[in-house]
């Protein structure tokens, strides 16, 4: 028994030790004190955990009295406070009359097994949060679809009311304002919504994020109150990133706000950019290895029990109650992060603060933002021509279409792509702008646009959705000249902008 590697000890009747191999206890002094021991009086005479000595010693008894095998696990710490866990296996040892005069126990290491199996659950939970996350994302997007089109017909007939006769309105002036405020605050959390749902439409440049920072510093400080500072601690060789300069400016925002609400009392708020390397031990679900910027943000407020720190980025989730929030703030940082290529982790426990990493995969070329040109004066709208709309809902094109016939252009309107080419057919005259929706049936706006292109090379074009799956596809058609994108819900002078914006 001396070579064997399982931990093998011999009892008497009595529970005390007749022989220990040297798997069970390596050091031969402490090996040989153990003879003619309990495993309390062992643990006694060492300092060892008299609690597991007892609970062996119990369980050896009962294996003993009732003449069965037993079998039970146990948890043990080593010298340097690491966990082991063993299997203990007790088995009686009759005599010819069948009473038990002996016991062997048998301990098995299954620390490993314990192991796996703790990373095999981390990582189904892990993915379970993932596939809901995903699933709400669905659920949210499609809502925020839905609602955006509503939106467009409520806020652009409001308009259209509230302009028909001005001089007539009297008090109704004020009823109008109150709607267009709802339809503003309902549009708010749609596009958070959206964000979370990675649904938005991202117009992504390459530019350096301490810019970024710069340029929300005024408004954070607007945010926080006198009580907690502001510092920033921005590398000045910080490699460049492909963002979309609002939404990561939103993205900080909310970050400010959520730390803000975590310091009741003085505070500290710290704002920092890093260049970093994710090397294999550091990939997660979300980031891949490679070289990043990272993003920090840091506050020295309450901090997050780990219950909460696991449904942090669900949407509606909040600790601030019904009256403090909707809960979307986070789950619409978490949104944006993810749909701009990048990764997000929070550093965080109860009473030391929290601290946001957000990792963006570097990108080499020339800086696009801030925009060097200083920006044009806007020519006159233009207040003729002729439009074909393109929107499958019948109510966002008929308040469309009157939005556009009084601001002085002609339209020729079509529920989806196939219908669009064929009223352009049968017009057998150019057109000065394809205004259409994105997702419809039969043929959606980007194949419409391809199509249209072919027939009448240069065509302007404005894509208008209340979200879209193609965010690929459309950036790339975007930035081309006489190319444009609209968001649902839009007001009427919204729409006249774009318009003259792509005409001009």
């Amino acid at each position: 028994m001396q070579d064997i590697d399982t931990a093998i000890a011999i009892f008497d009747a009595d529970c005390r030790y007749l022989y220990v191999n040297p798997v069970s206890v390596k050091d031969e002094a402490r090996r040989r004190s153990l003879i003619g021991k309990t495993d309390v009086e062992y643990a006694t005479h060492w300092g060892n955990n008299i609690a597991i000595a007892e609970n062996r010693l119990h369980w050896m008894k009962q294996a003993l009295a009732e003449n069965r095998a037993v079998d039970f696990e146990e948890e043990l710490l080593d010298s340097a406070g690491n966990r082991h866990y063993f299997i203990r296996k007790m088995r009686p040892v009759p005599t010819p009359d069948g009473r038990p005069h002996r016991m062997i126990g048998y301990g098995f290491d299954i620390t490993d097994i314990k192991r796996a199996q703790e990373a095999l659950r981390a990582s189904e939970e892990q993915l379970l949060q993932a596939q809901k996350m995903e699933a709400i994302g669905l659920l949210a997007g499609g809502i925020a679809h839905d609602f955006n089109n509503l939106l467009t017909v409520i806020g652009l007939h409001t308009e259209l009311l509230a302009g028909a006769d001005s001089a007539r309105q009297g008090d109704r002036t004020d009823d109008f304002r109150e709607i267009r405020k709802a339809v503003d605050r309902a549009q708010s959390l749609t596009n958070q919504l959206l964000a979370f749902g990675r649904k938005q439409i991202l117009q992504p440049r390459l530019l350096n994020l301490n810019a970024v920072v710069a340029d929300t510093e005024t408004m954070m400080r607007r945010l926080l109150p006198e009580r907690i500072s502001l510092t920033t601690d921005l590398s000045p060789d910080l490699r460049l990133v492909k963002v979309d300069p609002g939404q990561i400016a939103q993205v900080i925002l909310n970050l400010a706000v959520n730390a803000r609400d975590a310091m009741p009392d003085v505070g500290t708020l710290n704002i920092s950019t890093r260049n970093a390397k994710m090397s294999s031990e550091m990939i997660d679900e979300q980031c891949v290895e490679g070289e990043y910027v990272v993003l920090s943000v840091a506050d020295t407020g309450e901090g997050m029990d780990e219950p909460t720190r696991r449904r942090l980025f669900e949407p509606f989730f909040t600790t601030k109650g019904t009256l403090h929030g909707t809960g979307l703030g986070l789950a619409m940082v978490y949104g944006i992060v993810r749909q701009s290529g990048g990764c997000i982790g929070v550093d965080t426990a109860s009473g030391r603060g929290s601290t946001f990493r957000i990792y963006f995969p570097i990108s080499a070329g020339i800086p696009e933002w801030p925009d060097s040109v200083q920006t044009q004066e806007q020519p006159p709208a233009p207040r003729a021509g002729v439009v074909l709309l393109v929107e499958d809902e019948d109510a966002v094109r008929a308040v469309a279409r009157k939005v556009l016939e009084r601001s002085g252009f002609s339209v020729i309107e079509a529920g989806d792509g196939v219908a669009a080419l064929d009223a352009y057919r049968r017009l057998c005259a150019p057109v000065d702008l394809l205004l259409t929706d994105l997702v419809m049936p039969q043929m959606g706006g980007i194949e419409l646009a391809k199509a249209m292109s072919s027939l009448q090379p240069g065509v302007k074009i404005i894509f208008m959705s209340g979200y879209t799956e193609e965010g690929d596809q459309l950036r790339e058609r975007i930035t081309l000249p006489g190319t444009a994108f609209l968001a649902k819900p839009f007001s009427m002078s919204g729409l006249q902008a774009k318009v003259s914006e792509v005409l001009a």
